[in-house]
């Protein structure tokens, strides 16, 4: 293999050699070849540490498996204190899990009504108020009307809303 030496500075050229790779070199090599067959996370983000640690050490003349070694047991350190610091949730819980759902199907539906041609503006304009969180009495106080006269709009709106949306899953099916 050719390394790379700094030679003739007064000719401003760079001296090519035949000669083994150093050791911090190897052991670079080595990682990376590790690293692409892994699929964890957490080994993943420890030989990329290790990595850091070796490149910003080159100089280092111990033995290759030597400092790939030391370079993943300090990855694991760091990472051990970081989380011991910060510990990590899970967001597979069911309460985060049902918040996420709920979040995506109310942007989904929220997408379908300001898109679908079957709904009337006024269906639309009451299908995003209850979409945003608005109720029957609330809805009523922003239009200036009467509550049983805007449930009644909420009950149009919805079978119309349910009808469109039927229509356009049998006609995209």
């Amino acid at each position: 293999m050719r390394s790379y030496t700094e030679g003739d500075k007064d000719k401003g050229r760079a001296i090519w050699r035949s000669a083994s790779p150093p050791p911090a070199l190897t052991a670079v090599e080595s990682l990376q070849r590790r690293a692409l067959r892994l699929t964890d996370n957490y080994e993943l983000e420890r030989h990329d540490r290790a990595l850091d640690e070796l490149v910003a050490h080159l100089d280092r003349t111990s033995p290759a498996q030597f400092q790939t070694r030391s370079a993943l047991a300090n990855a694991a350190k760091v990472i051990r204190s970081r989380r011991r610091i910060a510990p990590t949730i899970s967001l597979e819980s069911k309460a985060m899990a049902l918040v996420h759902h709920d979040e995506f199907c109310r942007v989904d539906l929220a997408q379908w009504v300001e898109t679908s041609a079957s709904l009337s503006f006024g269906d639309r304009s009451t299908r995003v108020a209850l979409i945003d969180g608005h109720d029957a009495v609330s809805l009523a106080a922003e239009r200036r009307t009467v509550v049983p006269r805007t449930r009644e709009s909420i009950s149009r709106a919805r079978r119309a809303g349910r009808e469109a949306y039927r229509a356009e899953a049998v006609a995209t099916s």
